[in-house]
């Protein structure tokens, strides 16, 4: 019995604890921020990525045009293009120097960081 009442304590300390801090919407707006930089397409190899396709994509646009393959299709080029009628492997990379893992720790680094830059507090004052 005696271990229990010690455990009950100790669990609502800790639950206490944790209500006491409730987080500052700038705070969050970090957090959301690192998520879509490690996670997201908010970083320079989903960027880099994303340009060599879509200059893949107007290459590839170009190319049916000069042919004149589009004119007698509804949609044209692009309905050609879009079904991979032109498409061709593409070299990405050079993008491989912007390659990294993602993990939880880089969100948090990445947190920590723009939190000391921009002085922002965690938690709320109750």
């Amino acid at each position: 019995m005696k271990y229990l009442v010690t455990l009950l304590l100790l669990f609502s300390q800790v639950s206490h604890s944790s209500e006491n801090c409730i987080v500052t919407d700038e705070y969050n707006a970090i957090r959301k921020e690192a998520r879509e930089i490690v996670y997201g397409n908010d970083n320079s190899f989903a960027r880099c990525k994303k340009s060599v396709e879509m200059a893949e994509y107007w290459r590839a646009m170009a190319k049916c045009e000069s042919y004149g393959d589009g004119r007698d299709i509804g949609g044209g080029c692009a309905h050609l293009v879009g079904r991979g009628r032109y498409q061709e492997p593409v070299d990405m990379s050079h993008c491989d120097v912007f390659k990294f893992e993602p993990s939880r720790d880089l969100v948090n680094e990445i947190v920590e960081e723009q939190v000391q830059a921009r002085g922002v507090r965690r938690c709320k004052n109750i």
